[in-house]
């Protein structure tokens, strides 16, 4: 049996002594599942996760169905499961739950971990980005946008 008793002498780690602070990328009072549901990129595959339905088009339908086996609805919002890629066999990644982002907020939190984080480069902005938040095309997305920034 474990015994917690010592565990009291051990320090405080769990405080605040970091001196990086956190990116707040979404506006407070975002309602991110309404917003998820008005995005079209999101619209079919929330469709479909929630009643089972899929849009009219063959191509559509089987792109929906593919996609859907990546993503989930976890309290009422649209998340990505991303499993990243490994080339060691023998080591266990776990899987990123990926915040799926609606086209109305990309703006934002492109600013937020571009602009006010020094204007990283890309490879640490797609890093960052994808470690929390999946939108389709946000590696061409993002590129286009640190070029755009180093063209300014």
């Amino acid at each position: 049996m474990y015994d917690t008793s010592s565990d009291t002498d051990l320090p405080d780690t769990t405080s605040d002594t970091c001196d990086i602070l956190p990116v707040t990328a979404v506006p407070d009072g975002t309602d991110i599942p309404v917003a998820q549901r008005q995005c079209p990129d999101f619209t079919d595959i929330i469709k479909y996760l929630e009643t089972g339905s899929l849009p009219d088009s063959d191509v559509t339908a089987r792109s929906v169905i593919f996609n859907s086996e990546q993503h989930a609805i976890i309290d009422d919002t649209l998340y990505r499961l991303h499993t990243p890629r490994q080339k060691r066999k023998d080591k266990v990644y776990p899987v990123i739950q990926q915040l799926c982002l609606p086209r109305i907020m990309i703006d934002d939190v492109t600013n937020a971990y571009h602009d006010n984080n020094t204007h990283i480069e890309f490879d640490k902005l797609y890093e960052s980005i994808r470690s929390k938040y999946y939108w389709p095309r946000m590696f061409a997305d993002l590129s286009e946008y640190v070029r755009s920034c180093l063209e300014d």
